[in-house]
């Protein structure tokens, strides 16, 4: 049974824990498929809380049209769902059901990307460049980061993007202190688009260097994954226990769904006593769904891990559920999740209940001592 088999046959169970479980590991993997998606909304309309988890999942016309009819019946909270959704939906569904879209995205974006497939190479690549200054310019803004990639996938798709100068880009495109601007930040996402593998010593050499901001080292963890060929895996597991690399080396062979990453990462978790990445690199084999780690993973659960990075347990139990491995312990562990779970939630309604007592301010300290506005954490 193949990885995307897996996940499937786990999202038509009962489990919520199972199912969520599948769909994090399978989220950043780029197998998912448009039935995959289909796939959870059936889930979704047999009880399952998976709707704000999938928004992952690539949309054809038969689930956008799905997501346009479940818009019509379901209340506030799942309508936010389903338009960050609907969101998500490929560029030339959004065009073709223009009509009925309306009432739920912005008009001005639905015109922008209506004339955007108008314009020819120049004027596009003109736009962009108009893009790149405003990010350099103001900063990160989302919408307009979101907007720039569009661009660059029609370019992409007209084939007006060779592969040299993607090349180029990212070995060129620097600051006087090496970092890349967004020029090659996006260069990074097309080499995964295109699944370029003569960038892969660039992308390594990108991973290992810990002066680059968070967008760069995401951007290229994904583009990596994306190529995710065997040379991939072997250059990454080089890096994977650099202390400066190692959180986005292990997910990018914790997605890379292949016997050689799992191979890499069996062999990382008996070369570090790191156990931060102990952890990190078990939680990776059982998104791998890896059954030769099992062993390992309940050995690190009695012995200690960082509990503070992910719960294991829960790990432990989807991937013995999902490889239908009939544990002695299955049903103990399922009852511990659902205390930690009935537990978690009693903790939230008593910091809900704090909050409304001593009338927190938007931009006081949050109540949970993360150390951020209250605004921007708890509320």
């Amino acid at each position: 049974m193949t990885f995307l088999e897996k996940v499937e046959q786990a999202l038509r169970a009962n489990d919520p824990y199972v199912q969520d479980y599948a769909l994090h590991s399978l989220s950043n993997s780029f197998l998912a498929t448009e039935e995959t998606f289909l796939l959870s909304l059936e889930a979704i309309g047999e009880g399952a809380p998976l709707l704000p988890f999938i928004d992952f999942l690539p949309i054809g016309e038969e689930g956008l049209l799905k997501v346009l009819d479940k818009l019509e019946e379901v209340d506030q909270v799942q309508k936010i769902h389903y338009l960050r959704i609907l969101s998500k939906a490929p560029v030339h569904l959004k065009l073709k059901y223009e009509q009925r879209l309306t009432d739920y995205l912005d008009s001005r974006y639905l015109n922008d990307i209506k004339e955007m497939k108008t314009l020819n190479e120049e004027q596009l690549f003109e736009n962009l460049g108009q893009i790149f200054n405003d990010l350099e310019e103001d900063g990160y803004h989302q919408h307009m980061y979101d907007f720039g990639k569009l661009m660059y996938d029609e370019l992409i798709e007209r084939g007006d993007i060779p592969d040299w100068e993607v090349e180029n880009s990212i070995r060129q495109n620097r600051d006087d202190n090496g970092h890349l601007y967004y020029a090659g930040i996006y260069n990074l996402y097309a080499a995964g688009e295109k699944a370029l593998h003569s960038v892969l010593p660039d992308l390594i050499k990108v991973l290992e260097n810990q002066e680059e901001g968070d967008l760069v080292l995401e951007e290229t963890a994904t583009a990596l994954i994306k190529i995710g060929t065997s040379e991939v895996v072997q250059e990454v597991e080089k890096i994977a226990l650099l202390e400066s690399t190692c959180f986005y080396s292990i997910d990018v062979l914790a997605n890379i769904k292949t016997i050689e990453a799992e191979d890499a990462l069996l062999r990382l978790l008996g070369q570090t006593n790191d156990i931060m990445q102990k952890t990190l690199i078990a939680d990776a084999l059982c998104k791998q769904f890896s059954v030769r780690a099992i062993p390992q993973v309940e050995n690190l659960i009695n012995e200690g891990y960082d509990s503070g990075m992910v719960d294991l347990e829960e790990s432990l139990y989807a991937n013995l559920v999902i490889n239908e491995i009939k544990h002695p312990h299955l049903e103990e562990m399922r009852n511990r999740l659902q205390k930690k779970n009935d537990d978690a939630k009693v903790d939230s309604l008593a910091k809900k209940t704090l909050v409304n007592e001593v009338k927190i301010g938007r931009n006081d300290p949050c109540h949970c001592g993360s150390g951020k506005k209250y605004k921007k954490c708890c509320m």
